[in-house]
């Protein structure tokens, strides 16, 4: 979560694209993440840039068949 808090402070939205807080964004991944599933935080820039960060969840619940691809640590 550290990881995604801190692209967003380097990668801040634009006033016009910012339609979820920061603190949602994060209560949002943080649980999609304890129960099996990816976050995705996409948004505009203000610089009109795209900005797309993804944090994959392995063992992921929808994908069971999918080995992860190096193992707990």
């Amino acid at each position: 979560m550290n990881w995604l808090v801190e692209m967003y402070g380097k990668h801040p939205p634009g006033e016009t694209f910012d339609y979820v807080s920061l603190d949602a964004r994060i209560e949002h991944s943080r649980d999609g993440l304890e129960n099996g599933s990816d976050a995705i935080w996409h948004y505009g820039t203000s610089t009109s840039q795209v900005v797309v960060f993804v944090v994959i969840c392995c063992p992921h619940r929808h994908h069971i068949q999918t080995p992860c691809p190096l193992p707990p640590t």
